[in-house]
């Protein structure tokens, strides 16, 4: 089955295609619902795009377009994993509890974190900028996926482009929600800020603005470890 077929067998078949998909999404909800933190947990993503893909085989073996002997092998390999996953790595149900023992060191100073941060901003800046003049806006092209593609080697550029952008976003939203800064520090925030939103909208990835959410998301888990009432007063903030 190409992907012409593939689409026509949809338009065919939608009612069934529609019920088919939500039960399997409600289910694999169910079964994850203990795993889930918040609607911007990026396992949420990953729950909905896998019980949307596995659907696809239910509702293609009901539709008698995959062999039994297929359907077999897949619901013997998910069960496996569902198996695995939740006999191997159970949920804790009580948290255990732990004193924290603050041990400084020398990535956790103040002197560390700035730097990383206007490092990791400026080439991210940098790079960015590098990429747009010798390639072009990735919006404007046929493909934004040929923006480090080609054979060039430009694409080392890009992966560098991945780290240092991630490095950077996650380090800004700490800055901004978790720390006061006033005068060229608050000022550099923003600058940061308005080229994160620029980068954002000349991607051509809509996939980005996700990215930006699970930073922000992860953030929030790990300096709820530390400061679990603030991070609530910021949660409301946000």
């Amino acid at each position: 089955m190409n992907y012409g077929e593939y689409f026509q067998f949809l338009d065919d078949h939608m009612l069934s295609v529609i019920v088919i998909s939500s039960i399997t999404l409600i289910v694999y909800l169910l079964l994850y619902r203990k795993y889930i933190f918040s609607i911007f947990d990026p396992l949420v993503f990953a729950v909905v795009a896998t019980a949307l893909a596995n659907a696809t085989v239910f509702y293609l073996y009901f539709d008698e377009q995959i062999k039994l002997d297929y359907f077999q092998r897949f619901v013997i390999t998910e069960l496996g994993f569902l198996a695995g996953f939740f006999l191997i790595r159970p949920l804790k149900r009580q948290p255990e509890k732990c004193q924290i023992i603050i041990d400084t060191k020398w990535y956790d100073s103040t002197l560390f974190v700035s730097s990383l941060f206007y490092w990791s901003s400026m080439l991210h800046i940098a790079l960015q900028l590098l990429t747009y003049g010798i390639v072009g806006l990735p919006i404007l092209m046929d493909s934004r996926l040929t923006t480090y593609a080609g054979g060039t080697g430009f694409g080392f550029v890009g992966r560098i482009v991945d780290v240092v952008g991630a490095t950077g976003t996650i380090l800004l939203f700490y800055r901004i929600f978790y720390k006061r800064y006033v005068g060229v520090n608050r000022l550099y925030n923003y600058v940061y800020l308005i080229f994160l939103i620029f980068f954002l909208i000349v991607s051509g990835n809509k996939t980005n603005l996700v990215f930006l959410v699970y930073y922000l998301f992860l953030l929030q888990m790990c300096m709820s470890r530390f400061m679990d009432g603030k991070v609530q007063m910021i949660n409301r903030k946000i």
